[in-house]
């Protein structure tokens, strides 16, 4: 108890993907023009902390594993409080074991989102579950 929980995850969108639909003016046709030959990403990960983004990596390649790594370990940017409970989802990426250990050896207990369900209280379930072991 009275462990700062870090909830770290990542996300990104696909610059180049054209719109298959938009709004036009008082139901006139919708006209525009899209660049198909443009590529990108855009990406960020980031950890929330007491309601604040206080640290927020944007990149423009995308995020696996050695990206989580470093996040975690503060190779790249500042890391997790002293004592914090990080949260992550349940991406394989986000398990590697040279990640866990980076955790544990900081003196932080980390912790995973409950698997998806349909049921809300399932959801629930699975966070109390979580948050007491914490």
């Amino acid at each position: 108890a009275g462990r700062p929980i870090v909830y770290i995850d990542e996300s990104g969108f696909a610059t180049d993907m054209a719109r298959t639909h938009g709004h036009g003016p008082g139901g006139k046709r919708c006209l525009g023009r899209h660049d198909r030959r443009a590529a990108g990403r855009a990406n960020v990960i980031g950890a929330l902390v007491a309601g604040l983004l206080p640290t927020t990596l944007p990149c423009d390649f995308n995020i696996d594993g050695d990206i989580v790594h470093a996040r975690v370990s503060g190779e790249r940017i500042p890391k997790p409080p002293p004592g914090a409970v990080p949260v992550m989802d349940n991406a394989g990426f986000h398990k590697r074991r040279h990640t866990q250990k980076a955790i544990s050896d900081a003196r932080h207990i980390l912790q995973y989102l409950p698997p998806i369900s349909n049921h809300s209280s399932d959801r629930m379930n699975g966070y109390k579950i979580n948050r007491d072991r914490a």
